[in-house]
Order: C-alpha cells, then sequence, then structure tokens
C-alpha cells in the first residue's frame, strides 16, 4: 500500500492529496472542518444533527453516510476513519491554519484590494467558524482558528477602508 498524504485548507476549499489538488465544497468542506476540529471520532448522530438538523432521522443517516463515501472516494480510503459509532480525520491528514495568514499577507500586499473578493473571503471565514461547527469543536482549536480569523479580518477591513479613503470615497470606508 501507498503512503498517502492528505493537507486540509479549510478556508480555500483545498486538499491536496499526494500534492494533486481537490477542491472541496459546500458540506463536505464544513464535514471535514468539522473532523478537523476534534482529536477524538465524532458521534455520527452528533454529525447528522450539525449538518442535517431539520431532517428526518433516516435521511440525515443517509446525507452522512453518503458525505463520508463522497469524501472517501475523493480524498482516499484513510482520509476519513470510523471509531465506534462516530467518525475522524486519518492519521493521514494535516490541517494548514497558516492559509488564513498566507491571505490576509496576499491581501495585505496588493494594491488595490477588491472589495467583492474581500466579501467572499470573509463570508468563507464566517462559514467555517459557523456555530454548528463549533458544537463539536476543541476548544484550543476553536480558539487559534478565531484568533487568526480575527486578525485577518480586522486586516482586510482596515486594507478596504484605507483604499476607499484614498479614493475619496467614505461611503465605501465606512461600508
Amino acid at each position: 500500500m501507498n503512503a498517502v498524504s492528505v493537507q486540509v485548507e479549510v478556508l480555500s476549499g483545498r486538499a491536496l492529496v499526494n500534492g494533486v489538488e481537490i477542491v472541496l465544497s459546500g458540506a463536505h468542506r464544513l464535514l471535514v472542518c468539522a473532523l478537523a476540529q476534534c482529536r477524538h471520532a465524532i458521534d455520527r448522530e452528533q454529525l447528522e444533527a450539525m449538518f442535517w438538523p431539520d431532517d428526518e432521522p433516516s435521511r440525515a443517516r443517509n446525507l452522512l453516510n453518503i458525505a463520508i463515501h463522497r469524501l472517501r472516494k475523493r480524498l482516499g480510503p484513510a482520509a476519513i476513519v470510523q471509531a465506534g459509532d462516530g467518525y475522524r480525520l486519518g492519521d493521514v491528514v494535516t490541517v494548514d491554519l497558516w492559509e488564513i495568514e498566507a491571505l490576509a499577507a496576499r491581501f495585505r500586499a496588493s494594491e488595490t484590494p477588491d472589495i467583492t473578493t474581500a466579501g467572499r473571503w470573509l463570508a468563507v471565514m464566517r462559514h467555517v467558524c459557523c456555530g454548528c461547527v463549533r458544537r463539536a469543536a476543541d476548544p484550543d482549536f476553536v480558539g487559534a482558528l478565531e484568533r487568526r480569523l480575527l486578525t485577518a479580518a480586522r486586516d482586510a477591513t482596515d486594507r478596504l477602508a484605507e483604499n476607499a479613503l484614498a479614493q475619496h470615497r467614505p461611503d465605501i470606508a465606512l461600508a
């Protein structure tokens, strides 16, 4: 069996599997993020309640099974491990939190920051830190992630405001 290496970037929704880029979106990205935040397995019922709270239990179970199957197919069978009646990321998976600083640095370095791009970027960051993911999270992980996100968000807003003021657009700076 060949050694598998999976590196996940939760903000960008990118995963590198043995150097090959795979884009994760929607529920797959959030599911990987939720699993990444716990050192132990998350109970299947808890995952079902997080992602499909309004569905009937049998439908939620089926949707979780489909999501896990598709993630294993995309990331490799060793990426998602069943542990008891729950799931966790496998030992082959690492999560890149430094991507937040890298994105913030690229944004700060831009001569003309784009408010649309910044808005999308900040929306993704809020989405990653949503309450449903936080419930299952390791508090240390969430604390570190939230500190990085808040710093990056402050940097992005400051940069956008400075750029708007330089263009004599206080309305955009306030927004």
